[in-house]
Formats: C-alpha cells, sequence, structure tokens
C-alpha cells in the first residue's frame, strides 16, 4: 500500500517501455498530439522540473524589470584602434578602459533602419576583423566560450557581427571586433586586462542572481571618425 505522501511520478519515454504494451494504441495517441520535435524527445522528471524552475526565474525577471545598465563611450578614435571608458549601474561610475578595433562610419539609426537594414550597411563598410561594431543598446548575456575556456559577457542581435564578446586582452591584434577591457595606461593598449575582467564578471554574476537583466548602450561622438589609412 502506498504512502499517503508519495507522489506519482509522470514517466516520459523516448521508445516503447513496458506498458505500452498494456495499452499501445493510448500511448500512440498521446504521442502524435505533441508537435513533430517532442514526439521522441526524453524529458525525465528532473529535466521537467528544471525547465520549469528556468521559466519561473525568466519570468520573474521580466516581471520585476530589473536592469543593471552598462554603457561604453568611445573617446580616442584611432586608425589603427579605439579606446573607449565603459560605465556601471544607475551612478554609472567609470568602471575601466576599454579598446576595440577601428571605428568606421555605417550611416545607421536603429529608429528608423531594421535590423537587416542595419545589416547590409555594416557590410558596406566592415572590414573583417578590423572594424568595431555599430552603435546601439544591446542585451548581455554570460555564455560559455570554447577559447576562452570560461563564461564571458556576449552582446545580443549586433547586426552584422557574430560572437561580440567581452574579453581579456591588451592590443588590436587580441581583438576581431569584441570589446577588451583593462586600463588604458599606456598608448594604443590596456593592461591588466584579466583581473578587470575578472572583477566585471563578478558584478555581472551579482547582478544576475539579483534577477536583473544586462544591457549596454554603445556611443561614439558624431565626426570623429579616424581617416583611414592610405594603402
Amino acid at each position: 500500500m502506498k504512502n499517503a505522501d508519495e507522489k506519482s511520478i509522470p514517466i516520459y519515454f523516448p521508445q516503447p517501455p513496458f506498458n505500452i504494451l498494456i495499452k499501445p494504441v493510448a500511448f500512440i495517441r498521446m504521442r502524435l498530439a505533441l508537435p513533430l520535435h517532442q514526439r521522441f524527445e526524453i524529458k525525465t522528471p528532473l529535466v521537467k522540473e528544471a525547465e520549469n524552475r528556468l521559466s519561473e526565474i525568466m519570468d520573474t525577471q521580466q516581471s520585476m524589470g530589473k536592469k543593471l545598465e552598462m554603457k561604453l563611450v568611445r573617446i580616442a578614435l584611432r586608425p589603427d584602434y579605439t579606446i573607449g571608458r565603459l560605465f556601471l549601474g544607475d551612478q554609472q561610475e567609470k568602471f575601466c578602459d576599454t579598446l576595440e578595433p577601428t571605428c568606421r562610419p555605417f550611416d545607421i539609426d536603429p529608429k528608423r533602419d531594421s535590423y537587416s537594414v542595419q545589416t547590409v550597411k555594416v557590410f558596406m563598410h566592415k572590414v573583417k576583423g578590423k572594424t568595431a561594431f555599430p552603435d546601439g543598446r544591446y542585451r548581455v548575456t554570460l555564455n560559455p566560450s570554447c577559447r576562452f575556456r570560461r563564461l564571458l559577457p556576449r552582446l545580443q542581435k549586433v547586426p552584422g557581427f557574430d560572437d561580440i564578446l567581452i574579453h581579456q586582452g591588451n592590443t588590436a591584434k587580441d581583438t576581431q571586433g569584441c570589446i577588451l577591457v583593462g586600463e588604458n595606461t599606456q598608448r594604443g593598449m590596456v593592461l591588466r586586462s584579466t583581473v578587470t575582467l575578472n572583477a566585471l564578471h563578478s558584478r555581472l554574476l551579482n547582478a544576475i542572481a539579483e534577477g536583473k537583466q544586462i544591457f549596454i548602450t554603445i556611443s561614439t561622438p558624431k565626426g570623429a571618425y579616424p581617416k583611414p589609412k592610405k594603402s
């Protein structure tokens, strides 16, 4: 006899189990009622519970509307690299310096241009591996990086660019479009990059633990784009 507190655990079968022999028609009807990609999906009770918990967390974050705003202001646009300042939080205190590849004018207006139009404009001026991504406001998530073997901040939906990360490095040779963080105490370089990245990583993890969504706004002064080098 079952204990009164014992709960029945639903089991999701990827292939015919023993009890399908008892009610095969009911089992087949149940599977066929699901979308095609879910008919043979393995979902144990533990996986199901994890998915539900993740969904609850995401719904809570969206309902609470908490945000951590970052702002990157590009201040020194050189022919071979770009130096900026990264600010964090509601008070927008300076957190560190940044280094990116060369900034190029894309003539993009996020309010006017669709994502696809922005992408086309970027490809018209982009030099692969040597171009900073366009201004705008982007969602930031923490994702594992195979190259760096750690969690790194990743900017989402950047027109014309894939895998824009915030990571460590010292010079423009260390980035193909990503943001390097550190201290700009030497011309054309950021130093103490790994220490700075670890501190930023800690701040972002704390924000996520508090249920905050993370965004970064990139801005470049008008008319500050460097003249291209003569080939």
